[in-house]
């Protein structure tokens, strides 16, 4: 007699997009306006690990002030970058994630988690160029705690470098994180 199991991949979705502007007809100092567009999805492979890829666009206009634009960088934005290193008013983000719940506790359940990020954020439309991505790698252990969520995690970004040497790989310093708590 056979025993076959049928694992069933579950799928969910976060969609996020939004359009925000500033007329001065309306009382406004700035008139400005930004659209910006974020995509999660979570694909279960097993019942212990997950795989996350996502996307985030975001276009802003010539006067869009400082306060209102992007930031690049951090341990949920980009890995191997500063929280907020880079500000601007275009960015283009994709990252895909693994994440892999022990099958042991450390104290409380705890999940390993495996990150590639490419993007980069821009000033100016024109600026905007592919071959300009930055890129980065992590790892993340992460703890489900009384307090939410406690996670340690390693970055390092990277450039390939395309001008004179060409595939030159240039390398960023190895960034640690650590955040308790949950992220709002």
């Amino acid at each position: 007699m056979t025993h076959r199991t049928n694992t069933l991949i579950q799928t969910r979705a976060y969609f996020d997009t939004y359009y925000e502007t500033s007329q001065k007809i309306f009382g406004a100092d700035i008139s400005y306006s930004l659209y910006s567009l974020a995509y999660v999805g979570y694909f279960s492979l097993s019942q212990s690990s997950v795989l996350t890829p996502s996307i985030q666009i975001g276009v802003g206009d010539e006067t869009l002030p400082l306060s209102q634009q992007f930031g690049f960088g951090g341990q949920y934005s980009f890995l191997g970058y500063r929280e907020y290193e880079y500000r601007g008013r275009q960015i283009f983000i994709g990252s895909l994630q693994y994440r892999f719940k022990l099958p042991f506790k450390i104290w409380f359940d705890a999940y390993i988690t495996a990150r590639y990020d490419v993007g980069n954020i821009w000033e100016r439309k024109e600026e905007m160029k592919f071959k300009e991505f930055k890129q980065g790698l992590g790892a993340v252990l992460s703890f489900n705690t009384p307090v939410g969520p406690a996670d340690f995690a390693i970055g390092r970004s990277f450039l390939i470098d395309r001008g004179i040497t060409k595939g030159n790989i240039v390398k960023g310093p190895t960034l640690l994180y650590f955040t308790i708590g949950y992220f709002f």
